[in-house]
């Protein structure tokens, strides 16, 4: 029987389900005449504050996250008993539970296992990049929504073309940038969490998610999550089943260290699968991302789409041969080709953390290529290119043609010649130049806009050796885009 008839300006309507900590309810938000979830604090832990101070974190946590896969959180109150709630929109196609469940007996392509898969990582890597660990990835929190997500692709019957995949139920999330509250307890959900999240004193971390990853792949292909052998029956391909089975690894050590080099080794996996090219053995988890870029472009990301390279014909006997590989965002409207050598990509947005982004999401697709990401702007031996496409900053002034006219460059160097630029394959004109920098670093840049001038395209490469020459005239005559 239900007891509240509104939570705040929200009209209950009914009860949704019931957590350890939580109850969620759908209601109507009459003002917007639209749907809404409202998750409110169990009565029974109304007057526990270490729990109630973790519900209001989760709240803090999601709208401190963002971003498009995350479930959002738009209003947060208190009812008159003083329990808090919050509100999120709510998703009107179900869980992939739910799908999963309707398929059941039914063969998944694989196809489309790796899609949902991909972007539970990418999810995840925009959590862990920001120091959180899940705690609870599952099917039954993998929440569908009836909006068209154009990076999803061939996920069907999973999830349809005009559908999102959206992760949420954070209340078991942990912070490790932050000391634990109180609350110490085994978090999880059997089939799912990782062996250490049974064990009250073992330190949980961004690996346990890995292996969450590796068991939601395995209960899409298999159709049960891993054990009594499931996990070596899937019916893939032997690159997968390694990259599956490493995540699935009783030690934590043993498996990737995050869901973005999760993701890697997955992308990489499939291509090998598909060619009969084993890949490269994993290597170690490159540094944590820490670059200030002073030229006012910022971009982060992880797990690009790599695909076969383009084999280059040699100039001369002389000069050898540069392999190039295009990467693609993660949005997938943006692309280029890159040195095989920069074997290290992040393609999730222009960097919301730089100047000028300061606290903005969603500002366009970006991405770096660099043989260390992590090091390519402030190490002057290691090359790096980024290129980006938004309509966000030349609507704010902040790349327009005018004001990329005034711009000199990186501090520390000096502007070494500027022209005008075309790209007529893509209707673009704009300028072009060079920064030279100590140490014999220079830089090239290009930046075009359309006729309407509503948004750029922004390349710019770091050329360390002559070798570079080539990264730059590969990524002018490769870039493209599908943005409008």
């Amino acid at each position: 029987m239900m007891e509240i008839e509104f939570i705040g300006r929200y009209r209950v309507g009914r009860r949704l389900g019931e957590g350890a900590f939580a109850e969620v309810f759908l209601a109507i938000d009459e003002e917007l005449e639209s749907p809404v979830a409202i998750k409110v604090l169990a009565r029974r832990w109304s007057d526990d504050e270490d729990v109630r101070e973790r519900f209001l974190n989760e709240a803090r946590l999601l709208r401190r996250l963002g971003g498009a896969r995350l479930v959002a959180v738009h209003d947060i109150g208190e009812l008159p008993d003083g329990r808090p709630y919050f509100v999120m929109p709510y998703a009107d196609r179900g869980t992939l539970e739910d799908r999963l469940a309707a398929l059941a007996g039914e063969q998944i392509p694989a196809s489309a296992a790796y899609a949902v898969a991909r972007d539970v990582a990418l999810a995840l890597r925009r959590v862990h990049e920001a120091g959180v660990v899940h705690r609870d990835v599952k099917p039954g929190n993998l929440l569908i929504f009836s909006e068209a997500d154009s990076s999803l692709g061939g996920a069907e019957p999973l999830i349809a073309a005009d559908e999102r995949l959206v992760l949420g139920d954070f209340g078991l999330a942990k912070d490790l940038t932050i000391r634990a509250s109180g609350i110490s307890l085994p978090a999880g959900t059997p089939g799912y969490m990782a062996p250490e999240q049974s064990d009250a004193a073992a330190a949980v971390d961004e690996r346990a998610d890995v292996y969450a990853c590796s068991a939601l792949l395995t209960r899409i292909l298999t159709g049960r999550p891993p054990g009594a052998g499931s996990a070596h029956s899937l019916p893939v391909g032997p690159a997968v089943r390694a990259t599956i089975l490493s995540g699935l690894d009783p030690q934590p050590a043993s498996r990737q260290p995050s869901a973005g080099d999760w993701l890697v080794s997955l992308d990489k996996a499939v291509a090998a699968d598909s060619t009969g090219v084993r890949p490269a053995r994993r290597r170690r988890r490159a540094a944590v991302l820490g670059v200030a870029m002073a030229v006012l472009i910022a971009s982060l990301g992880i797990g690009l789409i790599i695909t076969t390279p383009e084999k280059k014909a040699p100039a001369a006997a002389a000069e050898a041969a540069v392999a190039f590989v295009r990467i693609t965002d993660d949005t997938g409207k943006l692309s280029v080709d890159v040195p095989a050598t920069w074997s290290q990509h992040w393609g999730n947005g222009w960097h919301p953390g730089q100047n000028p982004f300061f606290n903005e999401v969603n500002v366009g697709p970006g991405m770096n290529a660099s043989p260390n990401v992590s090091d390519w702007f402030t190490d002057a031996a290691v090359p790096g290119l980024f290129a980006g496409i938004s309509s966000k900053v030349v609507a704010q002034g902040k790349f327009t043609p005018d004001y990329m006219a005034q711009y000199f460059g990186p501090k520390g160097c000096t502007a070494a010649g500027r022209s005008e630029f075309r790209l007529d394959r893509l209707g673009l004109t704009g300028t072009q130049g060079e920064w030279t920098c100590g140490g014999g670093v220079h830089w090239r840049y290009a930046y075009g806009w359309p006729d309407h001038h509503r948004w750029i395209l922004a390349l710019e490469i770091k050329m360390v050796t002559a070798e570079d020459d080539k990264a730059w005239d590969e990524a002018l005559r490769t870039v493209g885009h599908t943005f409008a």
